[in-house]
């Protein structure tokens, strides 16, 4: 596999086992991170994968949690801290099965006593005239 030092932007060749961990560029001598994808990576810096357009965004590791915006995209997100979940989505959860059943009955018995109300009144001014 072909790497790019992210130091002196050297190529060097290396075995597919480096991925996830790190190599020693020749050509300069410093380590540095492979990614998941192969990307090399300064040692302070880490990769994360747009959720919209799964772009690959580089951030330094200090400045890596938080809300951030895709380059590429635009998207905004949230990076958890490393080895961490990411807040859970405020999206509203769904109402349950047996609550929207509920408010349909109750909105067929409104219905029903509006109609009967309706036709008495009318059966009234029949009767009356």
């Amino acid at each position: 596999m072909n790497l790019q030092c992210p130091y002196c932007s050297g190529n060097l060749e290396a075995d597919d086992s480096v991925i996830g961990g790190r190599a020693r560029c020749p050509l300069c001598g410093r380590k540095f991170l492979v990614d998941r994808t192969g990307a090399g990576l300064k040692m302070d810096e880490l990769s994360v994968i747009c959720p919209g357009c799964s772009g690959r965004i580089v951030l330094e590791r200090r400045n890596i949690r938080g809300k951030k915006a895709c380059p590429c995209c635009g998207r905004h997100f949230i990076v958890a801290a490393p080895g961490k979940a990411p807040p859970p989505d405020s999206t509203p959860a769904a109402a349950p099965i047996s609550a929207v059943r509920n408010n349909i009955v109750n909105a067929c018995i409104l219905a029903g006593v509006i109609c009967f109300i309706i036709v008495c009144a009318a059966l009234c001014v029949y009767l009356l005239h």
